[in-house]
């Protein structure tokens, strides 16, 4: 869902795969860059004259959502002096 402009914009700036994905989001769509990362470091390759081999890897990271903390806490834990805050 990234346009081409935003993405050369980005690309300019560097041939850091992690570096454009931070500008635009690129590559973490629903497929986590499976359709466009091997695309993206070509456009890199070529604008910096660098071969695709020598480009930084992406570094992939799980998707995350915000979760509600009443999702997550659980009221029938009991504490036995474990959880005291100072």
């Amino acid at each position: 869902e990234i346009r081409r402009a935003e993405l050369d914009g980005a690309i300019d700036a560097t041939p850091d795969i992690n570096v454009v994905k931070a500008f635009t989001r690129a590559t973490m769509g629903l497929c986590q860059g499976r359709n466009c990362q091997r695309q993206i470091a070509a456009l890199a390759s070529m604008r910096h004259g660098v071969p695709i081999a020598e480009l930084p890897l992406s570094t992939p990271r799980s998707p995350a959502r915000p979760a509600a903390l009443a999702a997550i806490a659980d009221d029938s834990i009991e504490d036995h002096g474990l959880f005291v805050v100072d």
